[in-house]
């Protein structure tokens, strides 16, 4: 059947080219689908041979073990997956659109409501499946339905009220779906006023978050009522570093890549950080970044000493 595929499959491909971070393995498969067809037979195919799958977007808030990814790891970088379609208040967008490729085109027509993505590097499919926001405002305030491919390879349309979106939450982290696209409900613009409100969100970004240097966003979700980069950094870690992976000077809550960082690194370096966090206030820091791949650990919810 993987004969039967259109889009390319790569055996063995480096993940560290497709992750914000510049870090990861090996995928055992790498699948750029031309289209929904062609994703249902790439899907089929593992389903059918018992093969784990991977959907990647733009790799950010993800940290690949130096071990890579088993299976097939599958990329919704083709045009078809990049749509963007205006019909009177809604907007459809694929899931591989980029949040700032959106933001330009719905600015660009008359839109507003989702300035805050100039913040969120990433595609729309991380959005939608992170529910991605900033202090501004969150995706799941515009979406009206997202699009999926089911385990069934059955495509349907789902409300927003049937996707539990809470903080950082889906229901898409709980089942093996697919997001294809979505449809969002925006407000008209003046479109000065709101290039102008995303220009003063970017030029905040550029003073408070560390720009042209690998890492994924943000490493940890704020706790109630408590913002995470300020627990960090009253526990005199800002410029912390295992290795080649270090707490940024810029934001305490951004993890970066100085180098050549190891996922291990970053990993042990997490660990601490949450361990010191622990100890000074009794808060256990949640991560944001995912860890995906072969890990001997399935998730960060215990710190453990450096090095463990």
């Amino acid at each position: 059947m993987v004969e039967l595929l259109k889009g390319n499959l790569l055996k063995n491909a480096p993940l560290d080219q497709h992750t914000t971070f510049r870090i990861g393995g090996k995928a055992d498969l790498f699948f750029v689908p031309e289209d929904e067809e062609d994703l249902k037979k790439g899907l089929s195919y593992c389903y059918e041979k018992e093969i784990p799958w991977f959907i990647l977007g733009n790799g950010s808030n993800l940290l690949v073990s130096d071990d890579g990814i088993e299976g097939m790891v599958i990329h919704l970088d083709h045009s078809l997956f990049k749509k963007i379609t205006f019909e009177d208040s809604q907007i459809r967008a694929g899931a591989g659109v980029k949040t700032a490729v959106l933001l330009r085109e719905t600015l660009e027509n008359g839109f507003g409501g989702i300035e805050f993505l100039g913040a969120i590097p990433g595609t729309m499919g991380g959005a939608f499946y992170m529910n991605a926001g900033t202090y501004l405002g969150e995706i799941s305030s515009v979406v009206k339905e997202i699009k999926i491919l089911d385990e069934s390879l059955n495509t349907k349309w789902l409300s927003k009220e049937e996707l539990d979106y809470r903080y950082r939450h889906s229901l898409f982290q709980e089942k093996p779906w697919v997001i294809l696209e979505g449809k969002l409900n925006l407000p008209r613009a003046e479109k000065i006023s709101a290039q102008l409100k995303v220009h003063e969100i970017l030029e905040r970004r550029k003073k408070t978050q560390p720009l042209g240097v690998a890492s994924a966003g943000s490493a940890f979700k704020n706790p109630p009522s408590r913002s995470a980069w300020q627990l960090i950094d009253a526990a005199g870690l800002r410029g912390f570093s295992i290795g080649d992976a270090a707490v940024s000077d810029v934001h305490a809550n951004f993890l970066i890549n100085k180098n050549s960082a190891s996922a291990k690194e970053v990993l042990t370096l997490m660990r601490f950080i949450q361990k010191t966090v622990l100890e000074k206030t009794g808060i256990l820091l949640e991560p944001e970044i995912k860890l995906v791949g072969r890990w001997k650990e399935n998730f960060l919810t215990k710190p453990c000493e450096v090095g463990k």
